[in-house]
């Protein structure tokens, strides 16, 4: 009877110990820590070409600092708004990779990238997926957003800039438009000391609504160069014009 319940206990242990292995499983490898999608993304029409911009992730999926992100893989589909569905499935294909070590075709501002899509068509809409990727070549999370391609309103034109004592006065012509270009909503300034890189980002975070601009605290003899653009409205979407012509002006003591 003694050996009968040892030879129980026995096997139940033995069950017991079975039942925990088959619950605990093998021993899984921990997941390799890969890029948090892009965010603050932003996609607006200037002119005929749609400007693409996002931050780059600080950090992985799982919380950890992002120290090997190398670059970001821009992946575009074409639509015909309102008669086909971007969203139902992905057939984009792959417009651009971006080197960050080596980076061409786009403008960066400290942590922030914008690329220009020059190749796009009016009444069409366009659905980007912007993915980061890593030395190894792993890509991250997307980030997904789409627009539509609208008629282009005029830019405005005349623009002047008077250089005074540490401050440049601006001033432009509104352009005239019929019903079918929008409504207006205001205009964008840029400025930049390099010529070359006036229109990487907007001076008034929400349009002037007056075409006239009075530029307060600029550096004396710093040359400056300028642009403008007319934002309209189209349904719910803002379009922006091309820029104007650009005007270089330096700031002048004893005025």
């Amino acid at each position: 009877m003694k050996t009968l319940r040892c030879l129980g206990l026995t096997a139940l242990t033995l069950i017991v110990l079975l039942t925990g292995c088959g619950k605990k499983g093998p021993v899984r490898p921990l997941e390799l820590p890969l890029p948090a999608a892009p965010t603050n993304v932003s996609l607006q029409q200037r002119g005929e070409s749609l400007r693409l911009s996002w931050e780059a992730p600080t950090a992985n999926q799982n919380g950890t600092p992002l120290t090997d992100l190398q670059g970001f893989r821009l992946f575009r589909l074409p639509f015909v708004p309102g008669q086909e569905c971007p969203e139902c499935r992905d057939l984009s294909v792959l417009l651009t990779e971006i080197d960050l070590d080596y980076p061409q075709g786009i403008m960066r501002e400290g942590n922030r990238l914008t690329y220009v899509d020059d190749f796009v068509q009016a009444e069409t809409g366009y659905r980007y997926r912007i993915v980061p990727f890593t030395e190894a070549g792993r890509e991250g999370a997307p980030t997904t957003l789409s627009g539509i391609v609208y008629p282009v309103p005029p830019a405005p034109g005349g623009l002047t800039a008077e250089g005074l004592d540490r401050l440049v006065r601006l001033q432009w012509e509104a352009p005239v438009l019929d019903s079918s270009q929008g409504q207006v909503v205001g205009y964008r300034l840029y400025r930049h000391a390099d010529p070359a890189q006036v229109a990487a980002s907007p001076l008034n975070r929400q349009p002037l609504t007056e075409p006239r601009f009075e530029d307060f605290g600029r550096d004396n003899g710093t040359p400056l160069t300028y642009a403008v653009s007319l934002i309209v409205r189209q349904q719910a979407t803002e379009v922006e014009s091309a820029l104007s012509e650009k005007v270089t002006v330096t700031p002048e003591s004893g005025f």
